[in-house]
């Protein structure tokens, strides 16, 4: 294995954004974080709990609204009372509702390594269990669903996955997997669950990801040529790192990244 380790997280802060790389690791300056991740952590740790038996639906949903009350008080900001509004119910209606699979074999935030063309990607499965000869590889989601253009792009982690446990299982079949756990599945489509009827009962909104050759092939092009990239540009100079996108207006820098205070004084501007 080579020496050079990169996770997909990393691999797509450069793609995002090339400043925000180059603070978080090249500086090693760690951002602090977002509503979204905060919760999204708190999220993924209220699901696994439950799946393993530690926790019931009930506790979870109380842990939840406090974990939204800390983040607030830790001055994490929602976009507006309305987003807040709508994240807040879809996820309490998810954990109120979560009937997870009962699988001995299920493993919860598995580590792997595998080696692309000498290049060393590292991470943790979210989830994955065996049914006789077939694998199910499944990714926890906050997110608002996936546009159909932005889908493969965003399952290349899964992908990721899906490589990892294939080297280690070659006789077994991939399935992957989104669980986009503020939507339900509502006649194939995803559908929010602040907009169900009260009654309305329906399957968790699964995303299903094709697991082929092509797929695989733009996977590890992704991160071959991503790695290449990141080793052509000097890392001696923040002049040479462009910011992705412009951290006055962009979703992203205003609500997401915690280096905007950064890039804002390095343009002059205020820091709201």
């Amino acid at each position: 294995m080579s020496e050079q380790k990169y996770s997909f997280s990393r691999l797509e802060t450069f793609h995002n954004c090339k400043r925000n790389f180059y603070y978080t690791y090249i500086l090693d300056n760690r951002s602090g974080e977002s509503i979204y991740t905060y919760l999204g952590t708190v999220c993924h740790e209220l699901t696994e709990a439950i799946i393993q038996k530690q926790m019931t639906n009930d506790d979870a949903v109380i842990q939840f609204i406090e974990a939204v009350d800390d983040a607030e008080m830790l001055d994490l900001r929602w976009i507006s009372d309305n987003v807040k509004n709508n994240y807040v119910n879809c996820i309490v209606h998810f954990f109120e509702n979560f009937s997870p699979i009962d699988n001995p074999t299920i493993r919860i935030e598995d580590y792997f390594e595998i080696d692309i063309n000498g290049v060393t990607i590292i991470g943790y499965i979210d989830l994955w269990y065996m049914i006789g000869n077939d694998i199910y590889i499944i990714d926890l989601k906050t997110s608002s669903k996936f546009s159909k253009k932005d889908l493969p792009k965003k399952s290349r982690q899964l992908l990721l996955y899906a490589i990892a446990l294939s080297e280690k299982y070659p006789d077994y079949k991939i399935h992957l997997q989104f669980n986009m756990l503020k939507y339900v599945l509502k006649n194939g489509k995803l559908f929010e669950r602040n907009k169900l009827n009260l009654f309305d009962e329906f399957p968790d909104g699964i995303v299903e990801v094709d697991f082929n050759e092509e797929s695989i092939q733009d996977v590890k092009d992704y991160v071959i040529n991503t790695v290449k990239e990141i080793n052509s540009i000097d890392k001696s100079d923040i002049v040479y790192w462009n910011m992705g996108y412009d951290p006055t207006k962009d979703f992203f820098c205003k609500n997401l990244c915690g280096h905007r205070s950064k890039c804002l004084e390095r343009l002059g501007k205020v820091v709201d």
